[in-house]
């Protein structure tokens, strides 16, 4: 066996130890991409969930000119789009 075998096996053992301790990282979107993914605009993006902010708390970011940018995560998207696609929210 070569060097090179020798490492990418510890870097293999080294990873199939820690497959059951890392978490599931699930992946943040900001607002502008999120109302492609939902089909609603930018403005009753903004409205729905202040309308409905105790089910989607607010989670920001700071992009390079110090603003913070409000993120959605891919499950809220998911139910986002869910609700509105299906009428969910229309009569509560």
């Amino acid at each position: 066996m070569s060097e090179w075998d020798i490492r990418l096996r510890e870097v293999e053992l080294r990873l199939e130890k820690l497959e059951g301790k890392l978490p599931d990282i699930e992946p943040l979107y900001e607002l502008r991409e999120a109302e492609r993914l939902i089909p609603m605009s930018y403005d009753l993006l903004l409205h729905y969930l202040s309308r409905h902010r105790e089910r989607y708390p607010k989670r920001y970011k700071l992009d390079r000119r110090r603003r913070r940018r409000r993120l959605l995560t891919a499950t809220e998207v998911r139910r986002i789009r869910f609700e509105i696609l299906r009428g969910e929210d229309r009569y509560a």
